[in-house]
């Protein structure tokens, strides 16, 4: 049985990394620098990353204030390898971008998707995870698909790509809030019949909320508004997009090397000895890819 689950776990890790690394359009022709070949390229930096803390299981914040999520892991993650230091600064998603271009910050791990208009502003890193696009809804709503979204009230994120895709629904109308904490709970009532989001986002108001559920939307009708993957925010022309896409790969084919050490029954510290970590380290690494891999299973069952 263990083997079975190691081999499963194997195979679904290698699909997921597969998916959520897909290129993402960051610029070419960026500067090859010689700290690019550092093992901490930004030792020394203090970078300020912009973040909008409202989107679990990405980045929200715990009881006690502290930001947390995905977002903040991998950010954390990157910080170490590369060896720079940072500070969060929380603001609402629409200011994000602008915070980049004003250079208030100076990056963003937000669950932030590239697209054409982004892109005239502001470069991206390669995809980090690509979301799958669900609608939320009550159990008992008979929405089954986007063609029962026909005359009904759908919540969105402002300025998000969600919103995008809701506007391309025939006979649906769009209404956008600041955050999905504001429209979550107003699903079923006069004012909202569904929300539309990222599966991951969507599981976590479903374990909040016993009378909702989602309902996957088929890539073929998102494809080409809402199919790019997550990614790192940069400057325009920023050096450093080079760097991040670096360290994203040698952090998947870590994670790819602690899953295969894993699916053959190695223990964590001998997996931490052979890549060295410490034993919490892989421990925190494994549980956040299978986190990711229960999340996507959940869509497909």
């Amino acid at each position: 049985m263990r083997k079975l689950k190691g081999f499963v776990a194997l195979t679904l890790v290698m699909s997921l990394m597969a998916a959520s690394l897909t290129g993402c359009g960051g610029s070419s022709g960026k500067k090859d620098t010689a700290a690019a070949t550092d093992s901490h390229p930004l030792k020394g930096k203090k970078l300020v990353m912009a973040i909008n803390a409202e989107y679990a299981p990405f980045e929200s914040k715990n009881e006690s204030g502290t930001i947390e999520g995905f977002d903040v892991d991998l950010n954390q993650a990157l910080a170490d390898k590369l060896g720079y230091t940072f500070e969060l600064d929380d603001m609402d998603f629409t200011g994000l971008i602008g915070s980049i271009t004003s250079k208030r910050c100076d990056y963003i791990i937000s669950a932030l998707s590239s697209n054409e208009k982004r892109k005239k502003v502001v470069d991206f890193s390669q995809g980090y995870y690509t979301p799958v696009t669900v609608i939320l809804c009550p159990k008992d709503s008979g929405i089954e698909s986007s063609a029962d979204l026909k005359g009904k009230k759908i919540g969105v994120t402002l300025g998000t790509e969600f919103e995008s895709f809701s506007k391309t629904i025939k006979g649906a109308k769009t209404i956008t809030y600041e955050s999905n904490a504001t429209s979550i709970p107003l699903i079923g009532t006069s004012e909202l019949d569904a929300c539309i989001m990222d599966s991951s986002n969507a599981f976590e108001y479903c374990n909040k909320y016993d009378n909702l559920t989602y309902k996957v939307v088929p890539m073929n009708e998102i494809k080409g508004v809402l199919d790019n993957p997550y990614c790192i925010v940069l400057p325009k022309n920023s050096e450093y997009v080079d760097i991040f896409n670096k360290a994203l790969d040698e952090l998947e084919e870590l994670d790819r090397t602690i899953m295969e050490m894993y699916s053959k029954n190695h223990s964590e510290a001998e997996i931490g000895q052979a890549i060295g970590m410490s034993q919490k380290g892989v421990n925190k690494r494994k549980h956040k890819v299978l986190l990711k891999l229960n999340t996507r299973l959940k869509d497909f069952r």
